[in-house]
């Protein structure tokens, strides 16, 4: 016969399993011996969890109130510690039921008296920080949860300092380091993940609010469909209305019906089982995504009462959001009301970041409303430094990148009361801003990550394996690789000031450059010249006309860049030709001035990074540099240009790649290392990329738009990704990829790609394509490049050199383009 002791542990492993009917059973059993003090009340306790995890949250608390009566009545006494334990019971009950108030006084008399108890009274500690945790008492819930990690470590017990790491993990999450947050998170989720499915939810949950923080929306969504998966036929209600709620937040924008629809299910989850203050959260939610609809009698009543609701229960980051979403609504149908009621909005410093970037938003568009783009600029550009200064703690290009998109609805607004100004520096200032912290110059290398390294090396050496369990390892190994590219992720960059018109003007002259930049308003597209009169500014019109032109350009590049038919070529190159012309009069057409010199730095947003600007007829003698802000490119002047040693790699299954290879190496006449065949593998890459003051590519490319760090070079081992330039210690100032689609980026201000790769990393220049390359045609063109630096010419001016060559009729089977500096 089993003793209750032993009863109620193996009890308490099946609870945190999950597996609540056998759990209970035990406890059933362990009743039985009617067991005094102590050990009844760890019953009682027990018991009255099971019961609130499996929809009977009342009954949980009547369990526990009766023990404590009968204790009171000496009826069965339960001991000093064994009252205490009940008493911390309560106060966890009262947490899920969302009486926070209540459930204070509870873990504090509960704590006190378990202080001797480290286990008992680690386990208070947990649910009292969790308590801080949803009011935002960051500190108070870092000492709680510090302090149970000591009394856990004490004892010995791994798995709940496992949970504990996790829960300080969401402290670091609200925060705001993500970095820190998602480190612990995943220390913990190695130990807890195999323990149950039930802990693996509750790990990937709270994962999926990193990834939501950092702006990797498609990566969040996709982890909470696993967690609902998980919890799908399962008793852990909590777990599944949470994972509901936090995507109906995410998908508010997105998908109007099916977060609504998600936003209900969660709140019915959680009032079936008691759970008031959580269902107050999911309403929340719902009220936010009904004022994104058609509202043709304003705000409901019900919502302006729903905020009374929220204060009432200290949720005062959910009160503070909805209402800054009700003064978005107020906007857009009585001005003064509005204004009046944005007023009365207080917005904590310590508020999370994105509602502080939500009451910018609505700053600024309220004071554009009234006419006043000044004014506007001020709320955002407070905001914009207080988001980059943030950013600046992710070393990590992804996050940098990723993150921005945090910041989108801020950044129109900027650059369209910018726009509205018509103040040259205003509108130059936010063409920078746009582009977030990962737009500076930061020339410091990260250090080397081995277990980066060995994750990559195993993605590469699963590539031929199509089964089941590797394509899961698979996922698994690109999950692990982008999160060790946070950990310990820091940046250089150390100073947040931005050129202004002068220093672009002086920079750019001694070049012998113009600038043009180029922005999107969301929905126009501006730009701006710079050279050495006073700068000009046009407005390109609607959006709409250009991306209706964008919308099949990439398929026409990529057709155009195949060996078909002639006459199926002849076709398909001249509807690139007009579209390409189509482009060139929306876009250069108005901006150029035969006066202007023939050097042309651009800056453009992620939505026209896909263009081949030196196909565009307009700029196809001109040299051109596609930085990714005059802030780096600046940075990059003082940084040693073209010159030897030269390495060449040639990987395998390209018809023409080792001739073009070959030719490559000789243009530079016995200056340079060549690698190919069976020798070209990613080590040798690695090695001859570290060793090389410039590095050409030639080999099969492949772009990842949901994961662009995994865009890649096919080398005779396997793919080359971005996450492996990273890894590199050092990179050559110059690196030519005669590849597919190296030059191709997502994202709407700034982009991420495999060229952006090589930038972040250090290189100088990279010239690239941004779509499909022809590689016969690619086998001419590129020696032609070399032979002209070779001779002394700059990227830029060799590449304009070439085009200019037959300026009528450009080879539209490689769209080349040098990003970074050219010059």
């Amino acid at each position: 016969m089993n003793s209750p002791r032993e009863l109620v542990e193996r009890a308490q492993s099946l609870i945190s399993a999950g597996r609540h009917d056998e759990a209970r059973q035990l406890l059933a059993r362990a009743r039985e011996h009617l067991p005094d003090g102590r050990m009844r009340a760890e019953v009682v306790s027990a018991t009255a969890w099971v019961m609130s995890e499996t929809g009977d949250l009342t009954g949980g608390f009547d369990i526990c109130r009766s023990a404590l009566r009968d204790d009171e009545s000496d009826v069965v006494r339960l001991g000093p510690i064994g009252r205490a334990i009940l008493l911390g019971r309560l106060g966890a009950l009262e947490v899920r039921a969302g009486n926070d108030d209540a459930a204070l006084p509870l873990f504090g008399t509960a704590a006190d008296a378990l202080v001797d108890h480290p286990a008992a009274c680690g386990r208070v500690l947990i649910n009292r920080g969790y308590l801080h945790l949803r009011r935002r008492q960051l500190p108070e819930a870092a000492v709680d949860l510090d302090e149970a990690m000591e009394l856990f470590a004490r004892v010995g017990d791994v798995v709940e300092q496992a949970k504990v790491a996790h829960n300080r993990g969401y402290v670091d999450l609200l925060a705001g380091d993500l970095a820190g947050a998602l480190d612990r998170m995943n220390t913990a989720r190695e130990t807890l993940r195999h323990l149950s499915s039930a802990h693996r939810a509750i790990c990937d949950l709270d994962r999926a609010e990193v990834l939501e923080a950092a702006g990797m929306i498609g990566d969040a969504v996709d982890t909470l469909e696993q967690v609902l998966k998980l919890v799908e036929d399962s008793t852990q209600w909590h777990t599944r209305a949470e994972a509901e709620l936090l995507l109906a937040r995410i998908l508010a924008d997105e998908d109007f019906d099916r977060a609504a629809s998600l936003a209900a299910a969660a709140a019915q989850h959680f009032r079936e089982h008691g759970s008031g203050g959580s269902a107050v959260r999911a309403d929340a939610v719902a009220a936010r995504i009904r004022l994104r609809g058609d509202l043709p009698n304003g705000v409901p009543a019900s919502t302006l009462e729903l905020l009374d609701r929220l204060d009432a229960r200290h949720l005062t980051a959910h009160s503070t959001e909805l209402k800054l979403h009700v003064a978005l609504s107020f906007l857009d149908s009585d001005i003064d009301r509005a204004e009046r009621y944005t007023a009365d909005i207080e917005v904590r410093t310590d508020a999370p970041v994105s509602t502080r970037l939500l009451a910018a938003r609505v700053r600024s568009a309220l004071e554009r409303t009234r006419g006043r783009p000044a004014d506007a600029l001020t709320h955002a550009a407070q905001a914009m430094d207080e988001f980059v200064e943030w950013q600046t703690h992710f070393g990590n290009l992804g996050m940098q990148v990723a993150t921005q998109r945090v910041a989108t609805d801020v950044v129109l607004q900027g650059l369209n009361a910018a726009w509205e100004t018509q103040d040259p520096e205003r509108i130059f200032d936010w063409s920078e801003r746009a582009r977030g912290a990962a737009a500076a110059w930061n020339p410091v290398r990260a250090p080397r990550d081995d277990e980066m390294v060995g994750a990559l090396a195993e993605i590469r050496s699963l590539r031929d394996s199509d089964d089941a369990e590797s394509h899961r390892r698979r996922v698994e190994l690109r999950e692990q690789v982008r999160d060790l590219g946070w950990r310990g992720s820091s940046s250089s960059v150390t100073s947040l000031s931005r050129p202004g018109v002068v220093d672009a003007q002086r920079a750019l002259a001694e070049s012998d450059a113009a600038l043009i930049t180029y922005s999107w308003l969301g929905d126009r597209v501006v730009a701006m010249v710079v050279s050495a009169g006073t700068p000009a500014t046009f407005d390109l019109g609607p959006w709409t006309d250009i991306a209706r032109e964008l919308s099949g350009l990439p398929a026409d590049l990529d057709v155009a860049a195949a060996r078909r038919g002639s006459r199926l070529r002849t076709s398909v190159e001249r509807s690139l030709t007009r579209r390409l012309a189509a482009l060139d009069r929306l876009l250069v057409v108005p901006v150029l001035a035969d006066s202007m010199p023939r050097r042309i730095l651009l800056t453009v947003p992620g939505v026209l990074g896909g263009i081949p600007w030196g196909l565009l007829p307009g700029l196809a003698a001109r040299s051109l540099s596609v930085a990714v802000s005059v802030q780096w490119w600046i940075g990059s002047s003082s940084e040693a240009g073209t010159r030897a040693p030269v390495g060449v790699v040639c990987g395998p299954g390209t018809e023409h790649g080792e001739r073009e290879a070959r030719d490559v190496a000789q243009a530079w006449e016995g200056r340079s290392r060549i690698v190919t065949g069976a020798d070209a593998t990613t080590v040798a890459a690695s090695d001859l990329a570290e060793g090389s003051n410039i590095l050409h590519v030639s080999a099969h490319g492949g772009y990842s738009r949901e994961h662009p760090l995994f865009s890649s070079i096919a080398l005779t081992d396997g793919p080359w990704f971005g996450h492996d330039v990273t890894q590199l210690a050092s990179v050559p100032s110059l690196v030519v990829v005669s590849a597919c689609e190296m030059g191709r980026a997502a994202g709407e201000f700034d982009a991420l790609g495999m060229a952006r790769a090589w930038l972040h990393a250090g290189a100088r220049c990279v010239v690239a394509a941004p779509a499909n390359i022809d590689d016969e045609r690619a086998a001419e063109f590129f020696p032609s490049l070399h032979r002209r630096m070779a001779g002394g010419e700059t990227p830029g001016d060799a590449l304009a050199t070439l085009r200019g060559c037959a300026p009528e009729a450009p080879d539209l089977g490689v769209a080349a383009l040098c990003y970074g500096n050219a010059w």
